[in-house]
């Protein structure tokens, strides 16, 4: 009783106030036919102010939705005749980008302030959700996007052939779009389901209904392939796209991203021929790195070109007139380090000699064995990156076609175009990432990002997919090259060498005499292979064995270094000492840069947001959702 008080209560006040527009009642008669067609009648009564009705109403009507896998269906949609007052009246209908728009009245002609009655009677068709074991009727009567409160909402669904008797199920929704308020009354009227809400609805609020029916109630609509490539050309050419893709990059990969076939790995108790440390780890992990430049300088140390002293906080290296044969990386990295002066002190400080050696040994061996050693088939990756970015845009597209129009679109691409030519140029600036880091914090705040991206995770998940395939293509498509695979087999052979146990290296033909000399020799191997904790304990057990009259492990002392830590080192200190003094090298060798701070402004923004809705299945219902639907104002 208090809900027709507070609903009558309302309407007289909406009657007797001035300038405020509205629909006093909307009232939809729907007639479900066998094969599928829908009837729809649509009176809807106005009051007009001048403001917003000034010529008459529009009414918009969606026929395009998404289903499964992001294909789209397209619902037919034709006015069969639309009446003012009982009387014809001129209507106009615009496309819009997911659906029509319907001008009810004339450009030139103005209405009086008033009370109109509109009828609008269309057809339209597959509307039915069929599935496994039941068919549905999910109808947006009102549709959520109008502008006016409507005070009375009402529908009369008329089924075919007694099919009322054999509903099985039916629901309501109303309120927001993906709200589930149940503020409506149900009947049966004449053969028809009758809805009626109990509450006026606010602007943007709408009334839904579902209904469920057995299988045999409805024919099946027969699948029209013109209507679904004409519905789903963009995901057509996104499929397409995407098979070119991974064609592609399947065929690239085969022919000419494969590693060779290795050869037989053979353990070989000697460095390959004229291959030095530093390019030993170069070549096993393809790139130059921290460890590089210490494996060099240990190189010369035992070698006993340099001497290396450990203080407490640096090392100094002292130049030396060494016997044993250099490599040309070895001369370039001495001659830079010693290029003024006979010493350098290396602490945690920048160090410019230092940083020098590194970049001349990175050079030369990027210059020497990059290309002869490796292919990185950077032609055939250059045209995956441009194919997935086609799909990228495509599939962008595909999914927010409903929401931007061609101009917002194309300004969409345009950005993420810009964005990856920036991208791709910090790769060889830092100064532009730093740019670009300041240019996004003043014009978007982290919690705005986050949002959208929360927001928006179907488009995160297929964007991060692909950036993930192109890096995965990418690390696939290098490949080592013949001659750089015959080194990688001799490399894996000194490893097997060094991983053996003593036991199985006395099954070598003329083994190597286990002293000294020896180990010292391979321990900058050992470092470039990651294999000096590994070689170090051996050593040092060895070493045991010609001292059994030791109490510890703590005899041997290279000629090459001193440490006032450790006057005398054992297995795992030697291998300790030589990391730390590969941390000091890294850290002297990189440049400090300067950095700026700043802050941006916050800001707050409004954003607009679509929401799709699917067949609700006798549960998930919301209003808004279903077809039908769309809104309407006044013009």
């Amino acid at each position: 009783m208090s809900r027709v008080l507070l609903t009558g209560l309302f309407v007289l006040l909406s009657m007797t106030g001035h300038g405020r527009e509205l629909i006093l009642s909307f009232h939809s008669d729907i007639t479900l036919k066998q094969s599928g067609q829908i009837k729809v009648t649509e009176t809807i009564k106005v009051k007009s102010e001048g403001i917003n009705i000034r010529r008459g109403i529009y009414r918009d009507f969606p026929t395009q939705y998404m289903g499964s896998w992001l294909t789209r269906k397209e619902v037919g949609f034709t006015v069969y005749s639309v009446l003012r007052d009982g009387q014809p009246e001129p209507f106009k209908l615009d496309r819009l980008r997911n659906g029509f728009r319907v001008y009810i009245g004339t450009a030139d002609v103005y209405l009086q302030p008033g009370v109109y009655t509109y009828e609008l009677t269309y057809f339209t068709n597959r509307q039915l959700g069929y599935h496994d074991n039941h068919d549905e009727f999910y109808w947006n009567v009102t549709g959520n996007g109008w502008d006016f409160d409507i005070l009375k909402a009402s529908t009369a669904i008329h089924l075919p052939n007694h099919a009322i008797d054999v509903v099985f199920d039916q629901q309501g929704w109303t309120g927001y779009q993906g709200e589930q308020q149940q503020n409506f009354r149900l009947s049966q009227k004449d053969q028809a389901v009758v809805y009626q809400t109990t509450q006026p609805l606010l602007a943007n609020q709408g009334l839904t209904v579902g209904l469920s029916f057995p299988k045999g109630v409805f024919a099946p609509e027969p699948f029209d392939l013109a209507a679904f490539l004409s519905a789903n050309l963009p995901w057509i050419l996104t499929a397409l796209v995407a098979f070119m893709y991974a064609l592609f990059c399947g065929i690239a990969w085969w022919r000419f991203g494969r590693d060779p076939e290795p050869g037989v790995i053979v353990a070989h108790y000697r460095p390959p021929q004229h291959l030095s440390p530093a390019l030993v780890h170069f070549i096993s992990n393809e790139a130059v790195d921290d460890r590089t430049l210490t494996t060099a300088i240990l190189s010369l140390a035992v070698k006993g070109h340099i001497h290396i002293k450990q203080a407490k906080k640096s090392y100094r290296i002292t130049k030396k007139q060494g016997k044993t044969a250099l490599t040309k990386g070895e001369k370039i990295t001495l001659d830079q380090l010693f290029k003024n002066s006979n010493k350098i002190t290396i602490g945690k400080q920048y160090n410019a000699r230092l940083s020098a050696a590194k970049r001349k040994l990175t050079d030369w061996l990027n210059k020497e064995f990059q290309h002869s050693c490796f292919k990185d088939n950077g032609f055939y990756v250059v045209w995956a990156w441009v194919i997935s970015t086609v799909a990228f845009f495509l599939g962008s597209y595909l999914m927010y076609s409903h929401m931007l129009s061609p101009s917002d679109f194309f300004f969409v691409c345009f950005g993420t175009a810009m964005f990856l030519v920036f991208l791709l140029t910090f790769l060889v600036s830092w100064p532009i990432l730093s740019a670009m880091v300041i240019l996004g914090l003043m014009a978007l705040s982290y919690a705005d990002l986050f949002t959208w991206l929360m927001a928006n995770l179907p488009w995160l998940f297929f964007t991060l997919s692909l950036v993930a395939l192109n890096l995965l293509f990418s690390y696939l498509m290098r490949s080592p090259t013949l001659y750089g695979r015959h080194l990688i087999d001799k490399i894996e052979g000194l490893r097997l060498y060094m991983k053996a146990a003593e036991e199985h290296r006395l099954n070598l033909m003329n083994p190597p005499s286990m002293d000294k000399d020896h180990f010292e020799s391979l321990f900058p191997y050992a470092l470039a292979l990651g294999l000096e904790n590994r070689w170090a304990e051996q050593f040092a057990n060895l070493f045991n064995t010609e001292n059994p009259t030791a109490s510890d492990h703590s005899h041997y002392q290279p000629s090459w270094f001193d440490s006032h830590q450790h006057k005398r080192f054992s297995d795992h200190s030697l291998s300790s000492a030589t990391r730390a003094m590969g941390r000091s090298l890294a850290a002297a060798a990189v440049k400090p840069t300067t950095s700026s701070t700043g802050s941006s402004p916050s800001y707050s923004s409004s954003s607009r947001y679509s929401s799709s809705s699917s067949s609700y299945s006798s549960s998930g219902g919301s209003s808004g959702g279903g077809g039908g639907g769309g809104g309407g104002g006044g013009w």
